[in-house]
């Protein structure tokens, strides 16, 4: 088992989900990447590309920065998960957590948007930081590092920097929630089970919830 493999399963137990397809074979470097989409940006350390031709074949390739590609595929898990910085973990929870649901979510016949996959990484960078490096940071202290300095890379539509602060401030809230209600005092059987029930609901759904309990 390497990181790669170590945080998708993370994702699926978290959410009890059937076993997927390991992300490990759809990764994609950087001149794959801008072959199939020419004005890809560079500067991002992970993006999800999905394409689809002209015979309604679906093609689906996530590609991270070289230096994550490097530590994802590490098998020293104790000793590579302590020395990894937390952005860079939660780069790499942020890329599997999309890929998972895309995967999820078109086993399921169900539609998604660009918003909800970016909501589902902010809570899951979250919540699989806390479970993978517990001890290492208490929730409200692991919510401060994760939330509240951030910046968007240079380069982002008004559209994409309006969908990024959207998801942001609402993962913020969510897993506000998540942690003062359940993990502080150790209600970790009702956390899973909200998660789980969360995981499954639509964007609105979604928002309505987060709004509704924060």
């Amino acid at each position: 088992m390497n990181v790669f493999s170590l945080l998708q399963s993370a994702i699926q137990k978290i959410y009890l989900l059937d076993e997927l397809e390991p992300v490990d074979r759809f990764m994609i470097d950087s001149s794959l990447l801008h072959q199939l989409l020419p004005s890809a940006p560079i500067n991002r350390d992970e993006q999800l590309l999905i394409c689809q031709d002209q015979a309604d074949e679906c093609f689906v390739g996530l590609y991270l920065d070289p230096r994550l590609v490097l530590a994802g595929r590490a098998t020293d898990l104790s000793q590579q998960l302590s020395q990894l910085s937390l952005d860079d973990l939660s780069a790499l929870i942020e890329g599997i957590s999309h890929f998972v649901y895309c995967q999820w979510a078109a086993l399921q016949q169900r539609q998604t948007s660009l918003l909800e996959l970016e909501i589902q990484a902010e809570i899951d960078k979250f919540i699989a930081n806390y479970f993978l490096r517990q001890g290492h940071h208490e929730p409200v202290d692991l919510l401060s590092r994760l939330y509240d300095a951030y910046s968007f890379i240079d380069g982002l539509s008004r559209a994409e920097t309006e969908r990024y602060r959207t998801a942001h401030q609402l993962g913020k809230r969510f897993s506000y929630h998540l942690a003062t209600t359940y993990l502080q005092v150790g209600e970790f059987p009702a956390l899973l089970n909200l998660l789980r029930r969360f995981y499954r609901l639509d964007q609105a759904d979604k928002i309505s919830t987060i709004i509704r309990m924060s």
